[in-house]
């Protein structure tokens, strides 16, 4: 048996080291020049799924829409069911228009409808009040944003939207997603 060179060894191992770091700066090369140039149609599924999958940067801007105001158990529900919506919101591409510079795409979002199930929890809670008293007769908001905030956890109706997302080419021709407008963000929620 032919006795193997430590040196050979450690040459080949160095060797096979710096092909790995080779290839996975190629990979990286790859990766990055191909975010970088995404479509508007990669851009928009990005953005959207990012709701899906519920992801940090989305969730840290939940905020609670109306007047109420919420104690931290409160809060929570309502990013829970903040949570419950983008997971379930589905969509689709429908309209893609795009020029040499800029362009549109249409996307239709189907979401559970919070908006209405809140302005029908609201009405109710106006208009029977003496429910949501407490012993010594004044209202209770706790109990009242309670009752409103179970309204929207059962909530099975859901509302269709279309959002429409814009796009420019910037100087190193790459597309560009426009920050969408408070009122598609509030489709995205289903508290338009």
């Amino acid at each position: 048996m032919k006795k193997i060179n430590k040196k050979y060894l450690v040459l080949c191992g160095c060797v096979l080291v710096l092909l790995a770091i080779i290839i996975g700066f190629i990979i990286g090369i790859i990766h990055r020049h191909n975010s970088l140039f995404a479509s508007p149609e990669q851009l928009t599924n990005s953005y959207l799924k990012s709701y899906i999958k519920e992801d940090s940067s989305i969730l840290k801007k939940i905020e609670y829409p109306f007047e109420d105001t919420l104690n931290s158990s409160q809060e929570q529900r309502f990013k829970e069911i903040m949570k419950k919506q983008y997971r379930n919101m589905v969509y689709t591409i429908e309209e893609q228009n795009l020029e040499e510079v800029d362009g549109q795409i249409v996307v239709h979002v189907t979401v559970f409808d919070l908006k209405d199930s809140y302005d029908r929890a609201n009405h109710y809670v106006e208009s029977h009040a003496s429910n949501f008293e407490k012993e010594d007769g004044s209202f209770d908001e706790e109990k009242a944003i309670d009752y409103k905030l179970s309204q929207l956890e059962d909530v099975k109706e859901k509302i269709d939207y279309s959002i429409t997302f814009h796009f420019i080419k910037n100087k190193d021709n790459q597309w560009n997603m426009s920050d969408l407008s408070s009122s598609d963000i509030e489709k995205i929620n289903g508290l338009f």
